[in-house]
């Protein structure tokens, strides 16, 4: 059984994932996919460095992410 504040946790996760998904296709839309810097979409999305790692497992599934996204 789920405790709430795992349940919390798991909220916060997806809260962090849409965001950097949403600032990474800003950042994307002005600079372009060479000119992004992770630090740059996680300053603007104001998380943690790390998290495009912890969320995608790097900067590529996050550029597919967001592409993914922007076609549904």
């Amino acid at each position: 059984m789920r405790t709430p504040a795992r349940r919390g946790t798991a909220a916060r996760s997806l809260r962090t994932r849409a965001q950097l998904i949403e600032v990474a296709g800003q950042v994307f839309s002005v600079h372009g996919f060479d000119g992004a810097t992770g630090q740059d979409i996680c300053r603007r999305a104001g998380v943690h460095t790390a998290a495009i790692v912890y969320h995608f497992g790097g900067m590529a599934r996050l550029d597919r992410a967001v592409l993914v996204e922007a076609n549904r």
